[in-house]
């Protein structure tokens, strides 16, 4: 219905960057726009973000990165920074850049109900800044755009 109707239209969905190849098929013939969440490089990613089996997603969330930078696929990579994050935020941006991110947001934890049970907090206002104008230095290196 959408496809063949008057309207324009884009997609976007977001994404823990675990999906086959046949959903990424889809998202590249339908011209989805993407955001895949990874929480840093990939040791601090796997300390957050890991399989029911307890393996760290990092390597799978990287393919699937790479794959969508090869197919030309429109995508972001979201960040959730934390205390406990927020000193990655420049080694970040490098390996993201390394994969063939061009776009990073980044996005201050929410300390809703999970952050609260598990005791996520922001960093402090002087860590954030000082780490955020290194990882915007590394992006200005790299031609990357955050947000």
């Amino acid at each position: 219905f959408v496809e063949s109707g008057p309207l324009q239209y884009k997609f976007h969905i977001s994404t823990n960057g675990v999906f086959t190849e046949e959903v990424l098929n889809y998202l590249s013939d339908k011209n989805f726009d993407v955001t895949v969440s990874m929480d840093g490089s990939p040791d601090t990613n796997d300390k957050y973000r890991t399989f029911p089996d307890g393996s760290g997603t990092a390597s799978t969330i990287a393919e699937t990165i790479k794959k969508l930078a090869q197919r030309k696929i429109h995508f972001n990579v979201r960040i959730t920074i934390s205390k406990t994050n927020v000193a990655d935020i420049p080694t970040a941006i490098k390996y993201f850049s390394s994969l063939g991110v061009r776009f990073v947001h980044i996005e201050l934890v929410s300390e809703c109900i999970r952050a609260k049970r598990e005791q996520i907090i922001q960093p402090n206002r002087e860590e954030y800044l000082k780490y955020i104008k290194q990882g915007i230095q590394e992006a200005s290196k790299k031609n990357m755009f955050l947000w």
